[in-house]
């Protein structure tokens, strides 16, 4: 409800007091009203007006309600708030004492690393200098170096020592292993110093060098190559030209070496016993009807069909072809009925295998040479 009249805050203040104070003094109260004019002009109803005052009232009591509520909302927030803040401090706190102790840390062990590297290094350093002392001690005997072998002394240069770097004696002098000397200034070397005088001449003139050992001496001088690391140096593996070696009855067979260092005979590996030396080999069975398969030809005790083709031995006979014995003179022999498809796999024997490979400068590898898979049939001893 709209009111005709604008009743000014004073005045309306003033007549809150006097309802609060004197309560049910309406007539007062309606005098007092209708003595407020306006251009002349009489006032509305007096309990009009106290009807507004009194809902006027009651909505500024909602607003301080209002007020109230949102002023404890807001204080309740600010608790809120400041917990928060409160909690970040001390998780802010916490990060910073984690990290400096992470720091403390890692410092410590870098630190420690530090000196560990700075102690290597200065070990590495202290080992540098050592390694030069003794280079600077063994380039003073440069002019000549007396070696004690086993009993056999001699008299070389470091240079000479040296010429092969990557050896076990270019090693031993290269200035990184110590050496004793005894009273009469001789380097000791407990090795055989049988043949250590072919090793100096070896490492003197290795282009001109000839071993003319044989036998068990070649084998021991081989032995002292293997341990001063020359032996590929003294003997680089060549294969023997090929070669004519006749089995014990006489047959003429063509020996191979292949670059591997394994023995051949008539294009087939040799079978080489490791007790006797003596060589076998196998000629396959002959399955054409060629008037002269190959087989090498006997020169003994074999006769020959009417096409001219050799005859194999008996089982008599070949006891005696194996082995290099003649046929016994009381034994004619009669060959048996023979066509040239009719060849079986036979086997020959080499017993001077071994001497005429040396003959040649070669020698037997018996760990890359097969060996018989039976007993041998010369000495009869197994291959194990």
């Amino acid at each position: 409800m709209e009111m005709s009249a604008i009743v000014s805050a004073e005045e309306t203040s003033n007549i809150l007091n006097v309802a609060s104070t004197h309560g049910t003094a309406e007539k007062p109260v309606e005098k007092n009203l209708h003595s407020i004019t306006k251009d002349g002009e009489k006032r509305n109803d007096p309990t009009e007006i106290l009807s507004n005052i009194a809902q006027l009232t009651l909505s500024q009591n909602d607003v301080a309600k209002e007020t109230t509520d949102l002023m404890n909302k807001l204080i309740l927030r600010e608790k809120t708030f400041s917990s928060a803040v409160n909690d970040f401090q001390v998780y802010c706190s916490q990060v910073m004492e984690s990290v400096e102790d992470d720091a403390r840390q890692i410092r410590a062990s870098a630190t420690a690393e530090a000196a560990l590297l700075v102690a290597e290094a200065k070990k590495e350093i202290e080992t540098w200098e050592a390694e030069k002392v003794k280079l600077s001690l063994m380039n003073r005997f440069d002019g000549k170096v007396k070696l004690d072998v086993g009993g056999h002394r001699f008299t070389t240069s470091l240079t000479t020592l040296r010429r092969f770097p990557d050896t076990m004696i270019g090693a031993m002098f290269s200035g990184r292993h110590a050496f004793q000397l005894d009273d009469e200034g001789y380097y000791f070397i407990d090795r055989d110093g049988t043949h250590f005088r072919l090793i100096l001449n070896f490492l003197r003139s290795p282009e001109t060098f000839r071993c003319e050992l044989t036998g068990p001496a070649l084998n021991e001088f081989k032995n002292e190559c293997d341990y001063y690391a020359l032996n590929e140096l003294v003997f680089p593996f060549k294969p023997v030209p090929a070669f004519k070696c006749y089995t014990s009855s006489g047959l003429s067979v063509t020996i191979t070496q292949d670059e591997a260092g394994v023995w051949h005979a008539q294009n087939t590996v040799l079978k080489v016993c490791e007790h006797c030396f003596c060589a076998e080999y196998q000629v396959p069975a002959s399955t054409t009807n060629e008037t002269s398969p190959p087989q090498p030809s006997f020169n003994m005790g074999a006769s020959s069909n009417q096409a001219g083709v050799p005859t194999p031995p008996t089982e008599q006979e070949s006891r005696f072809v194996f082995f290099g014995a003649n046929p016994p003179s009381t034994a004619p022999f009669q060959p048996a009925p023979f066509t040239a498809n009719a060849f079986k796999p036979f086997r020959y024997y080499l017993t001077n295998f071994q001497k005429t490979v040396e003959a040649k400068n070669g020698s037997i590898d018996f760990s890359i040479q097969p060996k018989p898979t039976e007993k041998c049939n010369n000495c009869n001893r197994a291959h194990v």
